[in-house]
């Protein structure tokens, strides 16, 4: 009874934010462990909004797919496409310690928001599960080469996950000509020197 009474609270709180704020630019919800799917997909109508921040929530894939406004559908293969006709004014997302996302998520994104010039995913090292989280991400290589989608990219943190890879590298330095930051933990554990060289290349 607590819980759906909690529940309830959290969503009366967004659709009061949502109507009162609509020239909000920033919003901060991290650690909301409380945060929930019907919750996220009402900030679609802050429209102003460039920075949001949903570190440590339970957010899963679809509240991410609802954020973006993106429409998912099958071709014949069965593989997913994913299409926004409204795309996000975001610029920087934060989303770290968010262990419920999956490469799903970054497909959306790279497609909802297109002037995104800031992310923050994986693990933070901060974080008391951040060993437990990197062994069990599921953020792969292929997310991040979605991230490469966002071409307005200026910095990357990709803390304590798999997702960095030589060839999710070479990925984000041949297709994101403005990044100038990319940030992982660990980064010497599983990316070889040639890799971390492939960042000193120019983009072609």
């Amino acid at each position: 009874m607590c819980v759906l009474l909690l529940l309830v609270l959290v969503l009366l709180l967004f659709h009061r934010i949502v109507p009162a704020c609509k020239r909000l630019v920033a919003l901060n919800a991290s650690g909301w462990k409380r945060m929930q799917y019907k919750g996220v997909r009402e900030l679609r109508a802050l429209r102003h909004l460039s920075s949001l921040s949903m570190a440590g929530t339970p957010i899963e894939d679809r509240g991410i797919v609802a954020l973006c406004g993106v429409v998912v559908t099958s071709d014949a293969r069965g593989d997913a496409n994913m299409e926004c006709n409204a795309p996000l004014q975001l610029r920087c997302l934060d989303v770290r310690d968010c262990h419920a996302l999956t490469d799903t998520a970054l497909h959306a994104v790279s497609k909802g928001c297109p002037h995104l010039q800031e992310l923050y995913i994986g693990a933070s090292s901060s974080s008391s599960q951040s060993l437990d989280a990197h062994q069990n991400s599921a953020i792969t290589p292929q997310g991040l080469c979605w991230v490469a989608k966002c071409c307005k990219l200026v910095r990357l943190a990709a803390g304590m996950t798999h997702a960095v890879s030589e060839h999710s590298l070479q990925v984000l330095c041949r297709h994101v000509k403005h990044l100038q930051r990319v940030r992982r933990g660990v980064v010497g554990r599983y990316v070889s020197f040639a890799g971390c060289f492939s960042l000193l290349m120019p983009p072609v």
